[in-house]
């Protein structure tokens, strides 16, 4: 359980990392600590609201194929910026935002290859 929490964080500051570099919609103020800071948060909730969103929306989800995930962590990322001040963490946009939770799914696949 707490490899799984650890995981997640690492996901979400690598994630932020990533996203910070190649999304030109998303930007914090420079610092390293700030990308810590946004991806411990996301990793947090990552790892404890993620699980409760997706039981809620497990019909849609199925209706989906899955695909309503990405909603989710939209959404999650998206109460990330509104908690942490403008001048040190935005996402600018609902294609930045979603390009970012791309990005959150595809750091968390290749860390699941890496843990087996």
């Amino acid at each position: 359980m707490i490899a799984n929490l650890i995981t997640k964080i690492i996901v979400g500051i690598v994630s932020t990392g990533l996203a910070e570099y190649f999304i030109s919609g998303v930007t914090t103020d420079g610092s390293f600590k700030t990308i810590l800071l946004v991806g411990l948060i996301i990793g947090l909730l990552l790892f404890f609201i993620r699980p409760i969103l997706k039981l809620m929306t497990l019909p849609i989800r199925i209706i989906t194929l899955n695909l309503f995930t990405i909603v989710i962590i939209m959404a999650l990322i998206f109460i990330t910026d509104v908690f942490i001040p403008d001048t040190r963490f935005q996402v600018n946009g609902l294609i930045n935002l979603l390009y970012f939770s791309l990005i959150v799914v595809g750091v968390e696949i290749m860390t699941s290859f890496l843990k087996k």
